[in-house]
Parts: C-alpha cells; structure tokens; sequence
C-alpha cells in the first residue's frame, strides 16, 4: 500500500472511532513543542525562486494560479501547450498551491505540464494550526488594515481552521500579499487564469491583480460534467449567465442545436458522468428502507461554503450567491423544518469536503443524512431537489427531478428551475415544486440552456465520449484567453479630419475605449478639462494612440488650426466645458462637422436636448451641414460589459486594466480607483459618470482613502 493511500485509510478509521480530532490535536501540540520552523522558510524560499526566474518572463506571460496538477485538468495543459506554440512570442508559467509536491504531483508536473512550474506557500492543515510565521511589522499591520479583502481571506481561512489564531492569520494573509505583490512586480504578466475565484489566496491574488491592472479570468470545472469554464466576471452568481440572464436567455439558438442539447442530456443522464466521482454502492436501496411511504421526498444538496463566495457571509455574498442564509447548514435547518411541518421525507447530502463536519446525533431528528451515497442514485429517488448555489442542480434536471434555487449560480432566472430568492417565499415555492414536479416548460427551458452553455460559454475538456457533444473547442479558449494581448485588427490609420474633447477622466476613457474599437480614424486628443486633467494622463503614451494629442486651449492657434479642416467631433460622455469649447470653436464656420455624442446612462430626451442646443448655437441656418449633422449613441453597461461593439463605456475589468492604466500618470491612477470602487458597488453608470467628474473638476489632490 503507498504511504498517502496508508494515510487516508488510518483517517478513515480514525473517524469511524471519533478518534480523528483528538489524534490530530495531540499531533499539532506535539509540532508546536518541538517548534518545527523549517515552515518559516517557505516564503523566503519562494522569493529566491522567483527572483532567479524573472529575467526568463519578461516578455508576455500567461500565468496558471492554484492547483492546477491533477489528471482531470488536461485541458488546461492543452490551452498552455496551444499559448506557446507558433511565433506568438507568449510564455506560460505555472504557481501551484502547494508549500510541498506529492509524488502524483510531480509525475503530472514533470511529464504533462508544458510550462515551468513554482510551488507558491500556501499553508494548510498543522501548518497553520501550528502557526509559524514571523511577527507584523508595521508596514503589513497597516496593510491588513487598509485591505479588507485581506481581512476577509483571514475570516475565509478561519472557517476552515477555527484552531488558528487571529494574529496569525493576519500574518499569514500578509505574508501572501507580500508574495503576490513579488509575482506581479518580477514578472511581466499578460493575464492571470485563477482556478476557483473564492479560494482565500486566489481570492487575495484577484484583488491584488484587480488594484495593480491586471487582466484575470477564473476557470473551473463546468457547470455541466465534461466541460470546463473560463468567465472574466467571475464564477456562480458572479459569472455571465448568471449577472446577465436576460441578455443570455435571447442569445439565438437553432432547433438543431436543441436537438443536440437535448441528446446529450440523454447520454449525461445515461452515462451518470458528474463533476465529482461518485462512490459505487447501492445506496438508493438501503435509501429507500429509511423513508416514510407515500410521502415526497426532499433531498437537499450542500455546497463547500468557503470556496464557493460564503465566507465571509458580505453584502457580495447577499447579492450574488445567497439572499437568504449565511450558510449551507443554515438552509438546510430551514428546508428540514418545512419538511417537517409537512410530514415529508427529508434527505441531506453535505459537500464532500464537510461531511466530517456534521455529527449526525446533532441534525434535526427528521434528517436522514446521506454523506457518502451517490448523489445520481439519491436524486432519482427525491421529488425535489433543493440547493442554495450547488451545480448538483444541473445533475438533478439532467436526471429529470425538479430543482428548487435558493441562491444563485449559471442557471438561475432561466426558467429550468423553481426559485425563493427571499424567506417569506422558500415554502410556497417548495410546495409548489413538490405538487408540479419538474414540469414540461421546464424542461424545455433546460434544453435550450445547455444548447445556450454549450455553443457561448463552456469549453469542451479534451475528453471524447460518445454522444456526449459539449462546449467549444479548446482552441476557443486559448483564443478567449489571448482575445485582450493581442488585438484582433491592426491599429487604424492616424487622420488629421478628426478629433475627440475630453474634459473629465470619464471622457478620456470613453476616449481610449473608441480608439480600440475599430472605428476609421484615430482621432487627435484635445483636453479641455484644465490642469488638473492633463496631470491625470501620460501625453507621451497617448501619442502613440490618438492621432495627436493637444494640451493646449481649445481657443489656442494651433488648435484652431486643427479645426479648420475638422470634419468629425467626438463628445464622450460630455459636460459643460466640452459643450462651451465646441460652441466657440464651432462658431462663424460655414460646414459644421459630424458630431458623434457619447452620452453613458444618460436619458434620450436629455441628450437629444444637449445635442439641440449645441446646434442652436452655431449660428446662422445657412451654415452647410454633414450628411450626418448629429450622432447620438446610448452606451448601456450591461450591454458594453459582454460586446465589443459597446465597449466605448466599459466600466468593468477594462477600466482596471493595464491597457487603460498605462496611458495615466500614478495620480490619474489613484482617482480612477475611486470611480472602480464605485463600479464595484455597481452604481448606474450616470452616478458613476457623475461621480468622475466631481473628482476630475476638484484642482485638490485626490487620494482614495480620503475620498
């Protein structure tokens, strides 16, 4: 027998006896006695390593975060494999979550992974229980403090090791940001793919990338067995399908491909594929013996709450994982209750990972607890399948038994599923379910939502199985994954015709967004905002993208050189200084030019207002008009979020990104932190615009924690 299968079975054992715990803390008191400090070291360690490699990744690199060595993700080493292939000049590096390698690791390292790979510190089990770090200083004390993502990845951690300390989680949690900060800084990183968004260092990793512009997505096995994901937004009720579900439900869709969709369900079901192995045993017969006949059987499914947005319990949980409880154990108190009240069975099957969490002599005396029995067999036999954000709601429609949503991920507001996003609605809706069942309409909906996920939002796996068709092709992903390094189309040529005011930090972005999106011209750049917007923007940088770049006056000779022979005029998201400039620059000229208004979040009404008044203002009605006098374009953010042809008022991850921070001085930097971290709070586009501009229009420096 090999040491690790040893190992898992002496733990086995040991939990069977309830023998585990004690075991375990005479072990950590053993460790803490004789001080075992070479786990100290690991960071330092780290450092050196990647202080060696740097000069290797200066040119582009797509760096693979977290534990990326296991057999199932072949389909991460073909992306790798296809991003360093040809002339495209791209490197790939690999950090694994690991402070040490298992043999299985290093064989899949040393003969499957086609890139180089560190092992990043993390620190897990008696490493963190034993707790071995050197003490805060002050600069990673007012770290902690400043970063509440840093706080709330000690809360994350906490959950999974109550035994820790809080003082050496705050170490710890710094000593990651430490190291993060290292890799961002030696390294020159394109894009960051992180495996599991909520994971406590990935998700210290993604905020850190997210300050310092750099592009993430997050990758994860898909929603649908056989299929892998990758999502810039996020994963679950972070993700595309879930944050944009009205827009997902019209993307087109042929009868053919639902016939497909609805084949492939078959053979999911048939074959009983999952996301995770399931045990073999014949748990739906021994099942059967524990039920009340004749009474519907709810079956409620947990998930591991702190890799999936739980914990902490935040408002960004509330608004995109769970409306209604803080927990997984939380909901299942809930949903044993009502079945109690209605005399119905109630199973629960915990998340593998915490099934040893629960002692059953605890639960509710109507829980039949089912931590070891294969979830296919269990959901055949339920009524009703009901999770808070579990994908074993795919498992559940795909075997035909009706799914009640209490919380959010890819499927909901799809029509698939019955859902209680609020508590005064969970028993109707789950009495509901149990008298309709999984009903026909749902089904077609079901259909139609995996032919939707597999033709625009999953990836395929790699793996061949017959009749069992699903996701895009990997080549699609790495195209995905390159789509922001390397430009689709080729810069378009400078013009002289053409210029665009900015008068606000909002503007010059809507600027950089419409030079980078195809349109014919690359219009010169006249700041009109004063002073303090030309200290918030790289002139030299900027020159290498818009045809010229004007920080003179508007009312200046060369400027009004410029618009002599202007033929177009761009106002993004314009205000009162870009409309005055225009009205004096404009005056007295006998062929007014084509005017493209940009007005982000603004009402029809009022910018076709603005636009009048603009025209009124030029003079007299003889004056020659273009055969298009005025452009009005609405920019809606949802829309511009997920379509190029919108992206002039991307106010998400472009905005963060490097693209867009490179044509900034650190202080327009700092002052386009704020407008993020109002994005974040996901306020209407008009409020963020507003709130820009009231920073742009302010002479005083800016910084984000007075603001």
């Amino acid at each position: 027998m090999r040491t690790s299968e040893a190992k898992k079975f002496v733990i086995r054992v040991l939990h069977k006896l309830h023998l585990y715990r004690p075991t375990y803390n005479v072990y950590i008191s053993l460790l803490r006695l004789i001080g075992k400090r070479k786990i100290v070291d690991h960071f330092d360690r780290f450092l050196r390593t990647l202080e060696n490699k740097k000069a290797f990744y200066q040119t582009e690199t797509v760096l693979f975060y977290g534990v990326m060595l296991t057999e199932r993700k072949k389909a991460i080493y073909e992306i790798m494999d296809s991003l360093t292939a040809g002339e495209r000049g791209l490197k790939v590096l690999v950090l694994q979550n690991a402070l040490n390698l298992k043999q299985e690791e290093e064989e899949i390292r040393d003969t499957m992974v086609p890139a180089d790979v560190l092992q990043f510190p993390e620190y897990r089990g008696w490493e963190i229980e034993v707790g071995l770090l050197p003490p805060l200083d002050v600069d990673k004390t007012q770290i902690f403090e400043q970063k509440v993502y840093l706080q709330e990845a000690a809360k994350n951690i906490k959950q999974k090791y109550p035994r820790a300390s809080d003082d050496f989680l705050k170490r710890l949690v710094c000593e990651y940001y430490w190291a993060f900060s290292a890799v961002l800084e030696q390294i020159n990183v394109a894009t960051v793919v992180i495996w599991n968004k909520f994971h406590a260092c990935n998700y210290i990793f993604s905020q850190l990338c997210k300050e310092r512009g750099t592009r993430v997505l997050y990758a994860e096995f898909g929603s649908l067995p056989g299929t892998i994901v990758l999502d810039e937004g996020g994963q679950m009720g972070e993700s595309w399908p879930a944050t944009h579900s009205a827009e997902f439900l019209k993307l087109p869709v042929t009868e053919e491909e639902c016939g497909q969709a609805e084949k492939t369900i078959e053979a999911l079901r048939m074959s009983g594929l999952n996301r995770n192995i399931q045990p073999q045993n014949d748990s739906g017969e021994s099942l059967r013996k524990k039920l009340k006949p004749g009474r519907p059987i709810i079956l409620y499914a947990g998930q591991y709450d702190v890799d999936s947005g739980m914990v902490p319990y935040t408002e960004n949980t509330r608004r995109y994982h769970s409306p209604c409880f803080t927990s997984s154990e939380e909901g299942m108190l809930r949903i044993a209750e009502i079945a109690a009240q209605h005399d119905w069975n109630f199973i629960f099957k915990p998340h593998p990972l915490v099934k040893n969490n629960f002692d059953p002599k605890r639960l509710p005396r109507n829980v039949i607890f089912v931590p070891d029995y294969n979830i296919n067999a269990i959901i055949d036999i339920a009524d009703v399948m009901v999770t808070i954000l579990s994908s074993t709601a795919y498992v559940s429609l795909i075997r035909g038994t009706a799914v009640l949503m209490l919380g959010y991920n890819q499927i909901s507001r799809k029509g698939c599923a019955y859902e209680a996003y609020r508590p005064e609605d969970i028993e109707s809706q789950l009495m509901a379910a149990v008298e309709k069942g999984y009903t026909a309409d749902q089904k077609n909906a079901f259909i139609r939502h995996v032919s939707q996920m597999s033709k625009y939002y999953l990836y395929s796996d790699g793996q061949t199985r017959e009749e069992i068709h699903l996701g895009k092709s990997l080549q699609s992903a790495t195209e995905f994954i390159e789509k922001k390094i390397f430009p689709a189309s080729k810069p378009a040529e400078r013009q002289g015709n053409s210029c665009i005011f900015c008068d606000s930090l909002e503007a010059f972005l809507f600027a950089l967004q419409l030079c980078a999106s195809g349109v014919t011209c690359s219009p010169a750049l006249v700041l009109a905002g004063g002073e303090h917007l030309r200290t918030l923007i790289d002139a030299e940088r900027c020159r290498r993208v818009f045809g010229a770049v004007r920080l003179e006056s508007p009312e200046s000779e060369q400027n009004q050189q410029l618009f002599a022979k202007m033929e177009e005029l761009y106002l993004p998201a314009f205000g009162e200084t870009s409309l005055q400039a225009a009205e004096r620059i404009l005056q007295g000229r006998m062929l007014i030019p084509r005017m493209h208004f940009y007005g982000g979040g603004m009402d029809p009404g009022a910018l076709s207002e603005r636009a009048e008044k603009l025209r009124k203002a030029l003079g007299p009605g003889e004056m020659t008009a273009t055969a298009e006098t005025c452009e009005i374009i609405r920019c809606d953010v949802k829309t511009c979020r997920k379509d190029d042809v919108y992206g002039l008022c991307q106010i998400g991850e472009r905005w963060r990104g490097a693209p867009v921070q490179e044509f900034l001085t650190s202080r327009g930097k700092n002052r386009l932190a704020v407008v993020c971290k109002a994005a974040e709070e996901d306020c209407s586009i008009g409020e963020l615009l507003r709130l820009a501009h009231e920073i742009n229009c302010s002479l005083e420096d800016c910084s984000l924690e007075r603001t």
